[in-house]
């Protein structure tokens, strides 16, 4: 599957097909920052500014309800 728009794919992807397409690509690079209040913004900002000279990246949050 080719990601041309990558923002209108992701967002309509249950969780189940979110994971089949994870686990079809070649080497996915991972990385996870918890983010527990706006205290973290500056750790979410370095991380994407570390991230954006590489390339292309796709950015999911993940949220759960307690």
């Amino acid at each position: 599957m080719m990601f041309t728009n990558v923002n209108s794919l992701w967002k309509s992807f249950s969780k189940n097909q979110l994971i089949k397409i994870i686990q079809t690509l070649r080497n996915p690079k991972v990385d996870v920052l918890e983010v527990w209040d706006k205290s973290d913004r500056s750790k979410l900002i370095q991380q994407f500014d570390k991230m954006i000279p590489k390339g292309n990246f796709t950015i999911i949050f993940v949220r759960t309800n307690l």
